[in-house]
């Protein structure tokens, strides 16, 4: 299964980088992002019609959201009992992210690979629609 992904890199210091990719499967997609294990911050938008996924890389750690609509967000559930918020690299901008959204390697690829296959986000998933997640 062949893909294209966005790239976009925001090192320590200095400007964004922008690339393009084409991924073959799996695997390669998991030397992409082993590639990028150590940069602060990395984008990866990947278009599936109808859902656009953006996988984000922060120093080693995992995020993935996904976007089905004009208005539609959903973050990929890492584990779903994870309390409190870290700090998180999201193109480049600290920010307060939800542990529970917080990923493995391995969760990332299975729901990746989902939706390039499906066209849709997996129900095999949890994913957490943005605005209803309770703080408390």
């Amino acid at each position: 299964m062949m893909f294209r992904c966005n790239i976009e890199e925001f090192p320590a210091r200095g400007p964004s980088k922008t690339k393009r990719a084409a991924v073959g499967g799996t695997e390669d997609f998991e030397r992409l992002l082993d590639s990028y294990a150590k940069s602060p911050s990395v984008s990866i938008e990947i278009q599936r019609d109808p859902v656009k996924l953006i996988v984000s890389l922060s120093s080693g750690d995992y995020a993935v959201l996904a976007a089905t609509g004009e208005d539609d967000f959903f973050d990929l559930v890492g584990d779903p009992d994870a309390k409190g918020w870290a700090t998180f690299n999201h193109g480049g901008q600290p920010a307060n992210h939800p542990r529970r959204h917080f990923v493995t390697k391995k969760l990332l690829l299975e729901a990746v690979m989902a939706v390039l296959r499906d066209g849709k986000i997996s129900d095999q998933h949890q994913w957490e629609k943005q605005g209803e997640f309770q703080t408390a």
